[in-house]
């Protein structure tokens, strides 16, 4: 399989992802064409307010509309994610539109027969699948604490609240798990599985708890889960940072996906 074939796959396991949530809740919605897809979690937090353009437009402007201007015009922040084969003109209007480049991260791959994930942990250190309402409402905890007193925090709560009302999160296709040093969560992690792959996302650690190694053990311990229970292609997404983490387990770079997003076009930021 090609590189831009690869791609789209990375691509296709990424909308699963952000839309699984969404495809089985109220209050929440999709619009998916063969251009783009969104989706609206029903609450101003650009963590799951997102917009995935899939093909060019012939009209940027009309593309924009739809995918960003939604948004806007809700005064909701979101994010706007575009992958290498988005021509240059489409990148030029988005940055037009006043949308501002947020991150560009990595597109990798590998096939679980490729990987080799370390087996070490931390003393005190132990990964758990969650399976209960209370361990939901964790994973939300940890990762609302990645955005400080910001209000994006306190959606991202109210998200994994709701959430743990459901039975979503004991679902085959979406795995949370948490990391506890000591019995205490420190760590986060997920996987996504779709019909063509398995996807890394959510590797996060508590701010006073990093360069402890707990965010690399996390990642290797979800990896380890991969490779003994599923054969075939795993994907994520990676920063510069994590990029040789991944590297060093048997990823490999196949494409770069740009990250838009427009706070700064709301009235209330």
């Amino acid at each position: 399989m090609n590189d831009q074939k690869m791609a789209a796959m990375i691509q296709h396991n990424f909308s699963y992802k952000v839309s699984y949530v969404a495809s089985k809740s109220t209050g929440m919605s999709i619009k998916e064409t063969d251009e783009f897809l969104y989706v609206d979690c029903g609450m101003p937090a650009d963590t799951f307010n997102i917009s995935i353009l899939f093909n060019d437009s012939a009209d940027d402007k009309r593309l924009l509309h739809e995918t960003v201007d939604y948004f806007t015009d809700k005064n909701f922040p979101m994010s706007l994610w575009c992958w290498d084969n988005i021509r240059d003109s489409t990148r030029q209007a988005i940055v037009k539109h006043g949308l501002l480049l947020a991150e560009v991260n990595a597109g990798m791959y590998a096939n679980t027969s490729d990987l080799h994930p370390a087996t070490e942990m931390p003393d005190g250190f132990s990964v758990r699948q969650v399976s209960s309402p209370m361990e939901v409402r964790q994973f939300g905890a940890a990762l609302s604490s990645l955005f400080g007193n910001r209000m994006e925090g306190m959606y991202v709560r109210k998200y994994y609240d709701c959430l743990s009302e459901s039975t979503l999160y004991n679902h085959s296709d979406l795995k949370l798990f948490i990391g506890l040093l000591n019995e205490k969560v420190v760590c986060i992690g997920s996987a996504m599985y779709s019909n063509s792959s398995v996807g890394i996302y959510d590797i996060a650690t508590l701010p006073e708890q990093r360069k402890k190694g707990l965010g690399s053990a996390m990642f290797n311990s979800i990896l380890s889960e991969i490779k003994n229970s599923y054969d075939g292609l795993c994907v994520l997404q990676a920063s510069e940072a994590g990029a040789n983490l991944y590297r060093r387990a048997g990823f490999r770079a196949v494409c770069n996906i740009s990250v838009y997003e427009n706070r700064n076009m709301l009235k209330v930021q």
